[in-house]
């Protein structure tokens, strides 16, 4: 019985192991994704000026009204809100910022959504993300590799610098049309 005991002791010893091996490396992960998110943040609201029609989008109440998504880190999100809310207008247009899970996504909305931001990587999601901004004409910002080569309309390329990165076909395919002067610095995929 004491055998059998040391050797469930053993084996819980060893998954505990494993697990605080495994832990920091998904820890420094997620650190680097909401690092990305952050920088990504600051550039959003350059990506919503740039929008040659955002007067356009503004809801029946003046305000641009702009949805962060997350896959189940709702507390970021709110964090990500608190954060952009600072800037309080985009061209003189004040913002209004609403929090969605990637499941509620389909939902109807009271008025225009101006632009989309991912806090996180939504992974099979994405392609609701992508239908979403299309259908709302409206910008669709992931700070995440390989999201704009996937359909996503904006996001960043971080090199020796930070550049705009759009995706031309998915910007096209929405409806949006940014500023020229925009298009001249950023990075771009697509035709």
């Amino acid at each position: 019985m004491l055998l059998l005991n040391i050797h469930k002791t053993i084996r819980l010893l060893l998954i505990a192991a494993v697990f605080m091996v495994l832990m920091p490396g998904m820890v420094a992960a997620n650190e680097l994704s909401d690092q990305r998110a952050r920088i990504g943040l600051d550039l959003f609201p350059s990506f919503l000026a740039a929008d040659a029609d955002i007067a356009g989008k503004a809801c029946g109440d003046g305000m641009l009204h702009l949805l962060l998504v997350h896959a189940g880190r709702k507390s970021l999100a709110e964090e990500m809100a608190e954060s952009l809310s600072r800037i309080k207008a985009i061209r003189g247009i004040p913002i209004r910022i609403s929090i969605s899970g990637i499941r509620e996504l389909g939902k109807p909305v009271d008025c225009p959504i101006a632009g989309v931001f991912l806090v996180e990587a939504v992974g099979e999601g994405l392609e609701a993300v992508i239908r979403f901004g299309r259908d709302n004409q409206a910008i669709v910002f992931s700070s995440f590799p390989g999201d704009v080569e996937k359909g996503v309309s904006s996001g960043m390329v971080i090199s020796d610098r930070i550049l705009p990165y759009v995706n031309t076909d998915a910007l096209r395919l929405s409806g949006v049309h940014l500023k020229s002067f925009f298009l001249g610095i950023a990075e771009q995929y697509g035709e």
